[in-house]
């Protein structure tokens, strides 16, 4: 992901550790700078536009974002806005996770 100006190594430790959106706290996300604006972040739940809130509320906008993993699926080939069926693997393994979080 990309912000607009530099991040600073604070705001990237408060996005470590959560920060507060809309009156909850986000989990702990794990967080790697990449660049001086650049920085990949993995989170462990999914908010509405959790990482642009979160990186507006830490001054640092974002002008570039990509989503490369939902839960245990990847597919680096796909074309924005392509769609592919999943795989049984892929299947089963997002109805266990939900399953586990009593979603279900």
């Amino acid at each position: 992901m990309t912000v607009k100006g530099a991040i600073f190594d604070g705001a990237l430790q408060k996005l470590q550790k959560g920060i507060s959106l809309s009156g909850t706290k986000t989990k702990p996300a794990r967080v790697k700078r990449l660049a001086n604006n650049t920085f990949r972040i993995t989170l462990t739940e999914g908010r509405n536009r959790q990482i642009r809130r979160m990186c507006q509320k830490v001054g640092s906008p974002v002008v570039a974002l990509k989503r490369v993993r939902i839960e245990n699926i990847t597919d680096s080939v796909l074309r924005e806005g392509e769609l592919r069926p999943l795989t049984e693997e892929e299947r089963s393994g997002v109805l266990e996770r939900t399953m586990q979080k009593g979603a279900l």
